[in-house]
């Protein structure tokens, strides 16, 4: 299976871990790498079979899917809410991922 082109999962090629369509080269790679605090230009010297362009991408449609999971779970959250609470328009989510986003591995 390829994703836009970009992603393929494939039992042939890495027992369906999802790696850069061309390549044996795993997508979590790249967000390893960047939690690590690697820049791009050194991520794709480490891994010279991903292109500028896949990379880019990946990162760009990563924060797509990101921002419409956040959405639809604002949303949820906001019908369960009081009208009270609706009104201050405060929302928390799960506290490992405010963890997460605050111990600076964002």
């Amino acid at each position: 299976m390829v994703i836009h082109g970009l992603i393929t999962i494939d039992t042939e090629i890495a027992n369906d871990t999802p790696v850069f369509t061309g390549t044996h080269v795993p997508i979590q790679s790249l967000f390893d790498c960047m939690a690590a605090g690697e820049s791009l230009d050194q991520y794709l010297k480490d891994f010279p079979g991903v292109k500028r362009e896949q990379a880019l991408k990946l990162l760009e449609l990563a924060g797509k899917e990101l921002n419409s999971i956040y959405r639809v779970r604002a949303r949820m959250h906001r019908s369960q809410m009081t009208k009270s609470e609706r009104s201050t328009n405060l929302i928390s989510f799960p506290s490992q991922t405010t963890s997460y986003l605050t111990s600076g591995n964002s």
